[in-house]
């Protein structure tokens, strides 16, 4: 789920560049609901790690997603305003493809983690 509707955002986006009028506006909603398609999926696997306080995860996953997101929008109004809207628009974008590429690195290629689940103890 993730990597697929970061895939479409990312491909959505790229439309949005491409087009104008009532299309371009329908291809920028699609790629922000797109965006925001995987957040349940979050919350479940947050869930998954903290399966003791799963109300703890929840509470992060908000604290961190609102925090992160308000730095991102001073970042991204800072560019907006230095470079203007077609650039900040393509950083954005570069944003997207990073991120899928990401998940991508993460869920194709795992770690073995046997070994910190068979100590408990921090070894210095």
């Amino acid at each position: 789920m993730f990597i697929f509707s970061g895939f479409l955002a990312t491909v959505s986006l790229i439309a949005f560049f491409y087009t104008s009028g009532v299309f371009a506006v329908v291809m920028l909603l699609l790629c922000g609901t797109l965006l925001q398609a995987a957040y349940p999926g979050m919350v479940v696997l947050a869930q998954k790690m903290f399966s003791n306080n799963q109300s703890v995860a929840t509470g992060f996953l908000q604290g961190f997603g609102f925090g992160i997101g308000g730095l991102g929008c001073l970042i991204t109004g800072a560019l907006y305003d230095f470079f203007g809207a077609n650039l900040h628009f393509a950083l954005f974008n570069n944003v997207i493809i990073l991120s899928v590429s990401l998940i991508v690195t993460i869920f194709f290629f795992p770690q073995d983690s046997g070994d910190v689940k068979k100590s408990r103890h921090i070894s210095v």
